[in-house]
Order: C-alpha cells, then sequence, then structure tokens
C-alpha cells in the first residue's frame, strides 16, 4: 500500500543516495532504466514490507526523496539511474508515484524521462515517458552542465538544491516542469508504458 511521502528506511548497500556510500549496483558498471525499475519493487519487497514509499528516503545532498542505482563506486566508470520522487497524484482510482528519472553516464545526463508507479492487486504498473532531449538540453543549458562525459570535470550530483520542479496532473496528463530553467517533461497514466517508450531505449 502507498503511504503518505516522508517515511523512510535506510537503503541496502547497492541502492544508496550519495556518493561517499556507492558500491557497484550491477557489477557490470552499467544500469538501465528496467535494472532501477525492477530494485525499486524487489527493495520494497525486501526491505519495506512492499511499501514503495518505505524504499525511498531523503538524499542528504538535495534534501529530496530520491531512490538511485549506480552502476559502479567512481563517477567517470559509471552509468546510473537517478529517480527523484515529485509526488503523488490519484487517477482511475490509483494513487501514483510520479519520478523523474535522470540517466547518468560517467557523470553526464544522457536522458531524463518521467516515470509513475501504481500498486495493483496484480502487483506494480508502470508508466514511463520518452527522453525529450530538447527539454533535456535546455535543463542542462541552465545548470551549465553540458554533456560531455568521460571523467571531465568535478563530479555535480542531481537532483541539485537549487532544481525548482512542479508536478501538475490534469486528467491522465502529468506535466513535470523544471521552474529555473522552464524545461518540461510529460507522461500520460492511460497510455500503456510500451506505447510510449521504445523497449530497445530502456
Amino acid at each position: 500500500m502507498i503511504k503518505p511521502l516522508g517515511i523512510c528506511r535506510v537503503f541496502t548497500a547497492a541502492l544508496v543516495l550519495a556518493p561517499a556510500l556507492a558500491v557497484g549496483g550491477c557489477g557490470s558498471g552499467s544500469v538501465t532504466v528496467a535494472d532501477w525499475q525492477a530494485q525499486l519493487e524487489q527493495h520494497a519487497n525486501d526491505q519495506a514490507n512492499g511499501d514503495l514509499n518505505a524504499a525511498i528516503r531523503r538524499d542528504p545532498v538535495s534534501g529530496r526523496f530520491v531512490f538511485s542505482l549506480l552502476g559502479a563506486n567512481h563517477p567517470d566508470s559509471s552509468a546510473d539511474v537517478v529517480g527523484l520522487l515529485l509526488g503523488r497524484r490519484a487517477f482511475d482510482e490509483r494513487q501514483w508515484l510520479v519520478f523523474l528519472l535522470a540517466e547518468v553516464d560517467r557523470r553526464a545526463i544522457r536522458a531524463m524521462r518521467l516515470a509513475a508507479v501504481a500498486e495493483t492487486s496484480s502487483g506494480l504498473d508502470w508508466r514511463l515517458g520518452a527522453d525529450d532531449a530538447a527539454s533535456r538540453e535546455k535543463y542542462l543549458r541552465h545548470r551549465n552542465l553540458g554533456t560531455e562525459a568521460g571523467g571531465r570535470g568535478p563530479y555535480v550530483p542531481w537532483p541539485s538544491t537549487t532544481d525548482r520542479f512542479e508536478l501538475q496532473v490534469q486528467g491522465s496528463a502529468v506535466t513535470v516542469q523544471e521552474q529555473s530553467s522552464a524545461a518540461a517533461w510529460r507522461l500520460d497514466l492511460a497510455t500503456p508504458e510500451a506505447s510510449q517508450i521504445p523497449s530497445a531505449t530502456r
């Protein structure tokens, strides 16, 4: 059962919130969105009695609720997926947890997309949006992060303490906008996951 935001418990070693705690998530140096989805469900079942919300804790760097899966110990050789919990919204008689996912490859944010998950009697029901390159580049330019990777520059954690994300839901349409950059991402809760994002890109 999805409970109110703010219930936090400690992650396992492979599922961490801060660089100082990082260990290999999958042992290969690279993880995918599908890995992140599976680990969130597994961690909720193993450590939080199936409570998704209790599997997410506050990031000590940004002060936000984050669930991260890291591919390796060091950002120079790691491909990670970081999920920022933006809130909980009701649609179609279900409570949906809405995340903004950042796929980080060797320090560089390579993709950003919305994800939503609801608990049902038969398991978890997921929705994934597509990476919007224009919105991602707008956000990155505003933060002066660029897209270069390969160990260049200092480690920049995501999300930033200065990010201001606004979540809006009208019917089945989910919109998230970062207020400072005006970058926006969209997701349709009424559209099955596979229809919104090609499986080859996950």
